[in-house]
Protein backbone atom coordinates (compact mmCIF):
# COMPACT_ATOMS: atom_id res chain seq x y z
CA UNK A 1 0.00 0.00 0.00
CA UNK A 2 1.34 3.20 -1.02
CA UNK A 3 1.23 5.55 2.18
CA UNK A 4 0.04 8.99 2.13
CA UNK A 5 -1.73 11.94 4.44
CA UNK A 6 -5.05 10.69 2.41
CA UNK A 7 -4.63 7.06 2.89
CA UNK A 8 -3.46 7.66 7.03
CA UNK A 9 -7.01 9.42 7.38
CA UNK A 10 -9.33 7.14 5.06
CA UNK A 11 -11.77 6.21 5.20
CA UNK A 12 -12.18 9.84 6.11
CA UNK A 13 -12.41 11.88 2.53
CA UNK A 14 -8.43 13.73 2.60
CA UNK A 15 -11.11 16.98 1.49
CA UNK A 16 -12.91 16.70 5.21
CA UNK A 17 -10.37 16.26 7.10
CA UNK A 18 -8.21 19.02 5.66
CA UNK A 19 -10.89 21.53 5.77
CA UNK A 20 -12.42 21.20 8.88
CA UNK A 21 -9.63 19.07 11.36
CA UNK A 22 -6.87 20.03 10.02
CA UNK A 23 -4.84 22.59 12.72
CA UNK A 24 -8.45 23.08 13.92
CA UNK A 25 -9.83 20.23 15.68
CA UNK A 26 -8.69 16.95 16.99
CA UNK A 27 -10.67 13.76 15.30
CA UNK A 28 -10.16 10.08 15.84
CA UNK A 29 -10.84 7.71 12.57
CA UNK A 30 -11.59 4.38 13.19
CA UNK A 31 -9.68 1.91 10.40
CA UNK A 32 -11.22 -0.38 8.80
CA UNK A 33 -8.76 -3.48 9.95
CA UNK A 34 -6.68 -4.11 13.09
CA UNK A 35 -3.72 -5.13 10.92
CA UNK A 36 -4.05 -2.02 8.58
CA UNK A 37 -0.81 -0.85 10.02
CA UNK A 38 1.15 -4.31 9.72
CA UNK A 39 3.35 -3.62 7.04
CA UNK A 40 4.43 -0.42 8.75
CA UNK A 41 5.99 -1.44 12.26
CA UNK A 42 5.45 -3.59 14.89
CA UNK A 43 6.78 -5.31 18.10
CA UNK A 44 9.26 -7.51 16.04
CA UNK A 45 10.57 -3.69 13.95
CA UNK A 46 10.96 -2.26 17.19
CA UNK A 47 12.65 -5.16 18.82
CA UNK A 48 15.85 -5.25 16.42
CA UNK A 49 16.07 -1.72 16.71
CA UNK A 50 16.45 -1.88 20.40
CA UNK A 51 18.99 -5.00 20.12
CA UNK A 52 20.88 -3.86 17.07
CA UNK A 53 20.96 -0.12 16.69
CA UNK A 54 22.84 1.97 18.97
CA UNK A 55 20.56 4.18 20.85
CA UNK A 56 21.29 7.03 22.75
CA UNK A 57 19.63 8.52 26.25
CA UNK A 58 17.72 10.86 26.14
CA UNK A 59 17.84 12.14 22.31
CA UNK A 60 17.27 8.36 20.70
CA UNK A 61 15.32 6.55 23.57
CA UNK A 62 13.46 7.69 26.93
CA UNK A 63 11.74 5.73 29.64
CA UNK A 64 8.62 7.85 30.81
CA UNK A 65 6.24 7.13 34.18
CA UNK A 66 3.56 9.53 35.42
CA UNK A 67 5.55 12.45 33.48
CA UNK A 68 8.61 11.98 34.68
CA UNK A 69 11.70 10.81 33.28
CA UNK A 70 13.81 7.82 34.38
CA UNK A 71 17.00 7.30 33.75
CA UNK A 72 18.56 4.51 31.33
CA UNK A 73 21.52 2.40 32.76
CA UNK A 74 21.28 -1.11 31.12
CA UNK A 75 19.07 -3.68 28.90
CA UNK A 76 17.88 -5.25 32.05
CA UNK A 77 16.86 -1.82 33.75
CA UNK A 78 14.80 -0.85 30.73
CA UNK A 79 13.14 -4.01 31.07
CA UNK A 80 12.46 -3.75 34.50
CA UNK A 81 11.20 -0.23 34.32
CA UNK A 82 8.62 -1.24 31.78
CA UNK A 83 7.62 -3.83 33.83
CA UNK A 84 6.95 -1.47 36.93
CA UNK A 85 4.59 0.71 34.18
CA UNK A 86 6.99 2.95 32.59
CA UNK A 87 6.54 4.29 29.14
CA UNK A 88 8.91 3.38 26.49
CA UNK A 89 9.55 5.89 23.78
CA UNK A 90 12.24 5.42 20.65
CA UNK A 91 12.74 8.58 18.85
CA UNK A 92 13.57 9.25 14.69
CA UNK A 93 12.63 5.46 13.85
CA UNK A 94 11.99 7.09 9.99
CA UNK A 95 16.31 7.05 10.39
CA UNK A 96 16.29 3.53 11.67
CA UNK A 97 12.78 1.59 9.81
CA UNK A 98 13.22 1.15 6.16
CA UNK A 99 9.35 1.23 5.79
CA UNK A 100 9.33 4.26 8.42
CA UNK A 101 11.46 5.95 5.96
CA UNK A 102 9.26 5.47 3.28
CA UNK A 103 6.47 6.69 4.91
CA UNK A 104 8.35 10.12 6.55
CA UNK A 105 9.82 10.65 3.00
CA UNK A 106 6.01 9.90 1.25
CA UNK A 107 4.50 12.33 4.05
CA UNK A 108 7.34 14.92 3.24
CA UNK A 109 6.87 14.92 -0.11
CA UNK A 110 2.65 14.83 0.25
CA UNK A 111 3.06 17.83 2.60
CA UNK A 112 6.48 19.85 2.14
CA UNK A 113 7.21 19.66 5.96
CA UNK A 114 9.25 18.42 8.16
CA UNK A 115 8.48 14.64 9.37
CA UNK A 116 9.51 12.69 12.41
CA UNK A 117 8.36 9.01 13.25
CA UNK A 118 8.91 8.00 17.42
CA UNK A 119 7.19 5.65 19.04
CA UNK A 120 5.67 4.82 22.26
CA UNK A 121 4.79 1.45 24.05
CA UNK A 122 3.46 1.79 27.30
CA UNK A 123 2.02 -1.01 29.76
CA UNK A 124 -1.61 -1.77 30.38
CA UNK A 125 -3.29 0.53 32.99
CA UNK A 126 -0.63 3.26 32.71
CA UNK A 127 -0.03 6.39 31.74
CA UNK A 128 3.14 7.69 30.16
CA UNK A 129 2.71 11.81 30.03
CA UNK A 130 0.95 14.52 32.00
CA UNK A 131 -1.51 16.41 30.15
CA UNK A 132 0.83 18.57 28.05
CA UNK A 133 0.75 19.56 24.34
CA UNK A 134 2.78 19.55 20.99
CA UNK A 135 4.38 22.34 19.08
CA UNK A 136 3.83 20.40 15.98
CA UNK A 137 1.16 18.45 14.31
CA UNK A 138 0.55 14.93 15.87
CA UNK A 139 -0.65 11.87 14.12
CA UNK A 140 -1.12 8.90 15.93
CA UNK A 141 -1.51 5.14 14.64
CA UNK A 142 -2.60 2.53 16.84
CA UNK A 143 -0.58 -0.64 16.42
CA UNK A 144 -1.62 -3.14 18.97
CA UNK A 145 -2.75 -2.84 22.34
CA UNK A 146 -5.84 -0.07 23.72
CA UNK A 147 -4.97 3.76 24.36
CA UNK A 148 -7.67 6.19 25.46
CA UNK A 149 -7.09 9.58 24.72
CA UNK A 150 -8.39 12.96 26.40
CA UNK A 151 -7.88 16.10 24.70
CA UNK A 152 -8.90 19.77 25.00
CA UNK A 153 -8.87 23.16 23.92
CA UNK A 154 -5.74 25.13 23.23
CA UNK A 155 -4.41 27.86 25.53
CA UNK A 156 -2.26 29.45 23.09
CA UNK A 157 -2.82 29.53 19.31
CA UNK A 158 0.08 28.21 16.98
CA UNK A 159 2.26 28.06 20.01
CA UNK A 160 5.98 27.54 19.50
CA UNK A 161 8.63 25.44 21.42
CA UNK A 162 9.78 28.78 22.47
CA UNK A 163 6.64 29.82 24.22
CA UNK A 164 6.15 26.60 26.69
CA UNK A 165 6.47 27.68 30.31
CA UNK A 166 6.43 25.33 33.39
CA UNK A 167 3.60 27.92 35.04
CA UNK A 168 1.12 26.83 32.19
CA UNK A 169 -1.65 24.54 33.01
CA UNK A 170 -4.23 22.83 30.91
CA UNK A 171 -7.38 24.23 30.92
CA UNK A 172 -10.26 23.64 33.49
CA UNK A 173 -12.82 22.74 31.13
CA UNK A 174 -13.63 18.92 30.28
CA UNK A 175 -11.84 17.77 27.03
CA UNK A 176 -13.59 18.33 23.77
CA UNK A 177 -12.77 14.72 22.58
CA UNK A 178 -12.43 11.32 24.74
CA UNK A 179 -11.67 8.50 22.31
CA UNK A 180 -10.46 4.71 22.48
CA UNK A 181 -7.93 3.96 19.94
CA UNK A 182 -7.67 0.24 18.85
CA UNK A 183 -5.55 -1.11 16.29
CA UNK A 184 -5.66 0.35 13.11
CA UNK A 185 -7.07 3.75 13.91
CA UNK A 186 -5.91 6.97 13.90
CA UNK A 187 -5.86 10.34 16.27
CA UNK A 188 -4.90 13.47 14.86
CA UNK A 189 -3.95 16.27 17.41
CA UNK A 190 -3.35 19.90 16.51
CA UNK A 191 -0.46 21.43 17.25
CA UNK A 192 -1.25 23.23 21.00
CA UNK A 193 -4.01 21.81 21.60
CA UNK A 194 -3.47 19.73 25.56
CA UNK A 195 -3.72 15.69 25.58
CA UNK A 196 -3.12 13.15 27.62
CA UNK A 197 -3.56 9.23 27.32
CA UNK A 198 -4.05 5.62 29.25
CA UNK A 199 -3.34 2.72 28.04
CA UNK A 200 -6.51 0.58 28.85
CA UNK A 201 -7.33 -3.34 28.16
CA UNK A 202 -5.22 -6.21 29.01
CA UNK A 203 -2.23 -6.00 26.61
CA UNK A 204 0.66 -3.32 26.24
CA UNK A 205 -0.59 -0.14 24.03
CA UNK A 206 1.87 0.32 21.01
CA UNK A 207 1.47 3.21 18.46
CA UNK A 208 3.43 5.57 16.22
CA UNK A 209 3.63 9.33 16.43
CA UNK A 210 4.15 10.99 13.52
CA UNK A 211 5.12 14.56 14.08
CA UNK A 212 4.45 17.09 11.07
CA UNK A 213 6.74 20.38 11.79
CA UNK A 214 4.85 22.24 9.75
CA UNK A 215 6.51 25.55 8.00
CA UNK A 216 5.49 28.86 9.96
CA UNK A 217 5.82 32.31 9.10
CA UNK A 218 9.24 32.34 11.41
CA UNK A 219 10.41 29.51 9.72
CA UNK A 220 10.12 31.62 6.69
CA UNK A 221 12.30 34.52 8.09
CA UNK A 222 14.63 32.66 9.24
CA UNK A 223 15.37 30.73 5.66
CA UNK A 224 15.41 34.56 4.37
CA UNK A 225 17.89 35.07 6.55
CA UNK A 226 19.48 32.43 5.56
CA UNK A 227 19.42 34.15 1.56
CA UNK A 228 20.49 37.81 2.90
CA UNK A 229 24.19 35.84 4.47
CA UNK A 230 25.03 35.18 0.56
CA UNK A 231 25.01 38.68 -0.29
CA UNK A 232 28.03 41.01 1.52
CA UNK A 233 26.10 44.22 2.60
CA UNK A 234 24.54 41.84 5.39
CA UNK A 235 27.54 40.13 6.13
CA UNK A 236 29.37 43.71 6.85
CA UNK A 237 30.30 44.34 10.31
CA UNK A 238 27.56 47.55 11.35
CA UNK A 239 29.38 50.55 12.57
CA UNK A 240 30.70 50.96 15.94
CA UNK A 241 28.81 53.16 18.84
CA UNK A 242 31.63 55.07 20.67
CA UNK A 243 30.71 57.08 23.33
CA UNK A 244 26.85 56.59 23.21
CA UNK A 245 26.96 58.05 19.45
CA UNK A 246 24.65 55.68 17.58
CA UNK A 247 23.75 57.60 14.48
CA UNK A 248 25.90 55.82 11.76
CA UNK A 249 24.80 52.38 13.00
CA UNK A 250 21.08 54.08 12.77
CA UNK A 251 21.87 54.97 9.75
CA UNK A 252 23.11 51.68 8.52
CA UNK A 253 20.14 49.87 9.76
CA UNK A 254 18.33 52.26 7.98
CA UNK A 255 19.81 52.01 4.57
CA UNK A 256 19.59 47.77 5.11
CA UNK A 257 16.08 48.03 5.88
CA UNK A 258 14.80 50.25 2.88
CA UNK A 259 16.71 48.08 0.24
CA UNK A 260 14.76 44.63 2.15
CA UNK A 261 11.45 46.72 1.83
CA UNK A 262 12.06 47.93 -1.87
CA UNK A 263 13.20 44.19 -2.90
CA UNK A 264 10.00 42.94 -0.45
CA UNK A 265 7.34 45.62 -2.15
CA UNK A 266 9.17 44.58 -5.50
CA UNK A 267 6.59 42.24 -7.47
CA UNK A 268 9.49 40.76 -9.20
CA UNK A 269 11.64 40.68 -6.50
CA UNK A 270 8.79 39.07 -3.81
CA UNK A 271 8.09 36.49 -6.22
CA UNK A 272 11.19 35.23 -6.49
CA UNK A 273 11.92 34.83 -2.91
CA UNK A 274 8.97 32.69 -2.72
CA UNK A 275 9.41 30.96 -5.36
CA UNK A 276 12.90 30.10 -4.11
CA UNK A 277 11.23 29.48 -0.99
CA UNK A 278 8.79 26.99 -2.34
CA UNK A 279 11.56 25.38 -4.45
CA UNK A 280 13.37 24.54 -1.26
CA UNK A 281 10.53 23.05 0.15
CA UNK A 282 9.30 20.88 -2.47
CA UNK A 283 12.51 19.51 -3.22
CA UNK A 284 14.70 20.34 -0.15
CA UNK A 285 14.06 16.74 1.02
CA UNK A 286 17.13 14.64 1.24
CA UNK A 287 16.82 10.97 0.06
CA UNK A 288 14.95 8.37 2.60
CA UNK A 289 18.04 5.70 1.20
CA UNK A 290 20.80 7.79 0.07
CA UNK A 291 23.45 4.75 -0.28
CA UNK A 292 23.87 2.60 -3.11
CA UNK A 293 27.69 1.30 -2.88
CA UNK A 294 29.69 -0.25 -5.11
CA UNK A 295 27.01 1.56 -7.58
CA UNK A 296 27.76 5.01 -6.53
CA UNK A 297 31.52 4.23 -6.36
CA UNK A 298 31.34 3.84 -10.13
CA UNK A 299 31.56 -0.38 -9.96
CA UNK A 300 28.58 -2.67 -11.28
CA UNK A 301 26.39 -0.22 -12.89
CA UNK A 302 25.69 -2.19 -16.21
CA UNK A 303 25.61 -6.01 -14.45
CA UNK A 304 23.41 -6.68 -17.20
CA UNK A 305 24.87 -4.43 -19.79
CA UNK A 306 22.61 -2.87 -22.16
CA UNK A 307 19.83 -4.90 -20.64
CA UNK A 308 20.44 -3.42 -16.91
CA UNK A 309 17.42 -1.81 -15.64
CA UNK A 310 17.51 1.56 -13.79
CA UNK A 311 14.80 2.74 -11.17
CA UNK A 312 14.46 6.43 -10.67
CA UNK A 313 13.41 6.61 -6.98
CA UNK A 314 10.50 8.42 -6.40
CA UNK A 315 11.62 10.67 -3.29
CA UNK A 316 12.95 13.50 -3.77
CA UNK A 317 11.09 15.16 -6.20
CA UNK A 318 13.17 16.15 -9.24
CA UNK A 319 12.98 19.95 -10.73
CA UNK A 320 14.42 20.39 -13.76
CA UNK A 321 15.61 24.14 -14.91
CA UNK A 322 16.83 24.56 -18.61
CA UNK A 323 20.07 26.72 -19.00
CA UNK A 324 20.46 29.47 -21.35
CA UNK A 325 23.01 27.64 -23.26
CA UNK A 326 21.23 24.39 -23.65
CA UNK A 327 21.92 22.69 -20.60
CA UNK A 328 19.45 21.35 -18.05
CA UNK A 329 20.07 21.91 -14.10
CA UNK A 330 18.82 19.13 -11.98
CA UNK A 331 17.67 20.02 -8.66
CA UNK A 332 16.95 17.23 -5.92
CA UNK A 333 17.29 16.78 -2.29
CA UNK A 334 19.65 20.09 -1.67
CA UNK A 335 21.62 19.40 -4.72
CA UNK A 336 22.36 20.74 -8.27
CA UNK A 337 23.53 18.50 -10.92
CA UNK A 338 24.15 19.59 -14.54
CA UNK A 339 23.80 17.47 -17.51
CA UNK A 340 24.94 19.24 -20.70
CA UNK A 341 24.60 17.60 -24.79
CA UNK A 342 21.32 16.90 -24.00
CA UNK A 343 17.98 18.84 -24.92
CA UNK A 344 16.02 19.65 -21.50
CA UNK A 345 13.51 17.43 -22.89
CA UNK A 346 15.16 14.37 -23.87
CA UNK A 347 16.48 14.87 -19.98
CA UNK A 348 12.50 15.33 -18.95
CA UNK A 349 12.00 12.53 -20.62
CA UNK A 350 14.59 10.02 -19.15
CA UNK A 351 13.93 10.86 -15.41
CA UNK A 352 10.17 11.14 -16.00
CA UNK A 353 10.66 7.54 -16.30
CA UNK A 354 10.13 4.71 -13.49
CA UNK A 355 11.87 2.50 -14.61
CA UNK A 356 13.98 1.33 -17.69
CA UNK A 357 16.94 0.03 -19.67
CA UNK A 358 19.52 1.45 -22.17
CA UNK A 359 17.28 -0.50 -24.76
CA UNK A 360 14.50 1.38 -24.19
CA UNK A 361 16.25 4.62 -24.79
CA UNK A 362 17.28 3.79 -28.57
CA UNK A 363 14.60 5.99 -29.80
CA UNK A 364 15.31 8.98 -27.27
CA UNK A 365 18.71 9.20 -27.71
CA UNK A 366 19.48 7.31 -31.17
CA UNK A 367 22.46 9.47 -31.65
CA UNK A 368 24.23 9.07 -28.60
CA UNK A 369 27.20 6.87 -28.48
CA UNK A 370 27.18 4.13 -25.98
CA UNK A 371 30.70 3.58 -24.92
CA UNK A 372 31.37 7.62 -24.43
CA UNK A 373 28.34 9.17 -24.40
CA UNK A 374 25.02 7.13 -22.74
CA UNK A 375 27.00 4.68 -20.54
CA UNK A 376 29.06 7.66 -18.59
CA UNK A 377 25.60 9.84 -17.99
CA UNK A 378 23.65 7.03 -16.45
CA UNK A 379 26.77 6.07 -14.56
CA UNK A 380 27.00 9.97 -13.72
CA UNK A 381 23.60 9.86 -12.91
CA UNK A 382 23.57 6.70 -10.45
CA UNK A 383 26.87 7.98 -8.81
CA UNK A 384 24.81 11.25 -8.18
CA UNK A 385 22.17 9.63 -6.56
CA UNK A 386 19.35 10.24 -9.31
CA UNK A 387 18.90 6.51 -10.52
CA UNK A 388 19.30 3.46 -8.91
CA UNK A 389 20.60 -0.16 -10.24
CA UNK A 390 17.72 -2.40 -10.26
CA UNK A 391 18.59 -5.71 -8.09
CA UNK A 392 22.97 -5.34 -9.52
Amino acid sequence: MGWDLAALVQPLEISTFLGQYWTRRAVAIAGETPTRFASLFSWASLNHVLNYQSLHSPADVRLVRDGQSLPIASPQATIAALQQGATLIVNGLHGRDPALATLAAALRDGVGHRVQINSYCTPAQQQGFDCHYDTHEVMVLQLDGMKEWFVFEPSAIAPTAAMRSPAEVPPDAPPYLKTVLQPGDVLYVPRGHWHYAMACGERPSFHLTVGIDCETGLDWLAWLTEELAQRPQWRKNLPLVSGGDDRALREAVHALGVALAAELQSEAGMEALAQAYGNALAHGARSPEPFQLPQQLGQDVFPAGLETEFWRPPYPRLRLVPQADGATQIHFGGQQVTVAGLEPAVVADILGRSRFTPWDLADVVPDLDWETELAPLLQRLVMEGILRVVNP
